[in-house]
């Protein structure tokens, strides 16, 4: 008898006994209490598959670049400033972090939220502009002129904030990509430089 059996059948005798105790021991209660262990049997069933699937090695090679940029964002810990969360992250994350946080950012709101949510620092624009040079599709190398437009010491100055004009046409000029393909890339790139 497996074990799922014998939880069943326990869950059963359970109910038999409270629906005899009850007074309803009757036809409908029987089916109710079977009914009920069964359901009960398959949900232990439902967890013991999720718990082995959280156990399960990771990544999926398909979707690298999800996985890293999710395992980035989960590693967060309140009140950790932006700087070092970023310095307790693996290079793979981290560059999966700084891509998807510039693309999830700039697709959102535009150059300005990236920005102004604190992502567009001087650092984050120069290391970017190295990891696109390192990808090298004609989609990065696009964004690598693009962050070359905002190669500056502050981000935060007026003249940048000031040139919502320029801003919106470097919007314009991300969107021009094809998200799903340049991810695709960012993927392809993520695999072949850190998975074995």
């Amino acid at each position: 008898m497996s074990d799922d059996n014998e939880v069943e059948e326990a869950i059963v005798k359970v109910a038999e006994r409270i629906a005899y105790k009850v007074g309803n021991y009757d036809r409908q209660a029987l089916v109710a209490a079977e009914n009920l262990g069964r359901y009960l049997a398959a949900l232990s069933r439902v967890y013991e598959l999720e718990r082995q699937l959280e156990l399960r090695p990771r990544p999926h090679p398909e979707d690298f670049f999800a996985y890293l940029h999710r395992s980035a964002v989960q590693a967060y810990t309140p009140g950790m400033g932006k700087e070092a969360h970023l310095n307790t992250l693996q290079p793979a994350m981290r560059a999966a972090y700084l891509i998807g946080t510039l693309n999830y950012q700039v697709t959102n709101g535009g150059f300005m939220q990236w920005i102004d949510n604190g992502f567009g620092t001087p650092e984050n624009v120069e290391e970017l502009r190295v990891l696109m040079l390192q990808i090298g599709t004609q989609s990065s190398l696009a964004i690598f002129e693009m962050l070359k437009l905002l190669d500056t010491d502050d981000l935060y100055d007026v003249t940048i904030r000031d040139n919502r004009e320029g801003l919106e046409e470097l919007d314009r000029t991300y969107y021009n990509l094809t998200e799903v393909v340049w991810l695709a890339q960012v993927n392809a790139w993520l695999k072949r430089t850190f998975l074995p």
